[in-house]
């Protein structure tokens, strides 16, 4: 068990070398999330669960961007709009990750805009 212990804090630390040193060069990092092939994604598609991939720039400002939408970090986590873990999928099938991160600076309302992505 040691050893598993030791081979994920180097790992851990090898990964968030890459990204401080992304925000460090370029002012941002993009981190790729989802299925990335189209046979990864047809695979696993099932019309009840919401899968997306993608590719997110997150800003050292503290500005995360995906596709057009825009978010202010900061100013989701004061108003309690950063969360991680949420539920997905259609009504008949919901499902809890603990690996996801939900995320608006306007609200949860059905007309806010918000993005959520599993890490």
């Amino acid at each position: 068990m040691n050893s598993y212990n030791i081979l994920q804090k180097c790992s851990a630390d090898n990964r968030a070398n890459y990204y401080i040193n992304q925000l460090v060069t370029n002012g941002y990092f993009d981190y790729e999330y989802g299925p990335k092939s189209y046979l990864e994604r047809f695979d696993k598609f099932n019309p009840l669960l919401n899968m997306p991939s993608g590719t997110i720039r997150i800003y050292n400002d503290g500005f995360l961007e995906n596709k057009h939408n825009r978010f202010d970090l900061k100013i989701a986590k004061s108003r309690g709009l950063l969360q991680f873990g949420y539920r997905k999928g259609a009504a008949l099938r919901v499902e809890e990750t603990g690996y996801g991160i939900l995320i608006s600076d306007k609200g949860f309302g059905y007309f806010d805009s918000k993005f959520a992505f599993e890490t």
